[in-house]
């Protein structure tokens, strides 16, 4: 019995038309992967967009609570939304949208930026009475070094007053201000027209006797000063 080499024209049409299908499936498989992952990917970066700011939020709340808790400083009662409740809402109904990580993060800025304002402001005022307060021209009788110390940490509590304070700048500068307050402390207060002299002597250009009058000399004598004024001959 011999062998019909001729296909059977209903089975070969069947079978490329489950291949069709099968192709048409397994491409939108392909594609709903893709989907699915460009959304994971999607929903990740934003997340993570959020949790750094979050971070950043945590921060600033540090920061609020290091100069709340300083002596004199007025409670920080203003609530601050941060935009969490209408986030959780909507997140756990479904709703993750561009739109909705978008409205999430701005709020948590917002907060972070409104906290870290209102602990900057307390934080200056609070350092600016406090460098008020500071005994002046008290350190004419120090030392030459000692003067520098003076000046040195004058500069860096000016300096950390200007700053969003961490917690170890409020540290350095509670350090540093308690150190600098006792060295003038143990200085007597010295008089105006003494400190002008002073001022003069310690002038670049040299200061000649005759430039003083003898009342000046009188005060200079009168002070523990005198020990650190040395008069030499212009040619010696």
């Amino acid at each position: 019995m011999g062998i019909d080499p001729q296909p059977q024209g209903p089975v070969t049409a069947v079978s490329v038309l489950d291949k069709a299908s099968l192709f048409q499936t397994q491409a939108e498989a392909i594609h709903a992967g893709r989907s699915e992952r460009q959304e994971i990917e999607r929903i990740a970066h934003r997340r993570s967009e959020l949790s750094t700011a979050l971070q950043a939020l945590d921060r600033a709340l540090t920061i609020t609570r290091g100069v709340a808790a300083l002596e004199g400083i007025a409670p920080f009662d203003k609530a601050i939304d941060d935009g969490y409740e209408k986030f959780r809402r909507k997140f756990t109904q479904g709703n993750s949208s561009n739109a909705t990580f978008k409205a999430a993060l701005t709020k948590v800025q917002g907060a972070a930026a409104q906290r870290e304002a209102m602990a900057k402001q307390a934080w200056e005022a609070w350092v600016g009475a406090r460098l008020d307060a500071l005994p002046s021209n008290r350190d004419a009788l120090l030392s030459s070094d000692e003067r520098k110390d003076v000046r040195e940490r004058r500069a860096l509590l000016a300096k950390i007053r200007t700053a969003l304070p961490t917690p170890s700048d409020i540290r350095a500068f509670a350090t540093t201000y308690e150190l600098l307050l006792d060295t003038l402390q143990q200085q007597p207060e010295l008089p105006n027209e003494l400190i002008d002299i002073l001022d003069r002597l310690s002038a670049r250009s040299p200061l000649m006797l005759s430039d003083l009058s003898d009342d000046d000399i009188a005060l200079l004598r009168s002070t523990p000063v005198a020990e650190q004024i040395q008069l030499r001959r212009r040619d010696a």
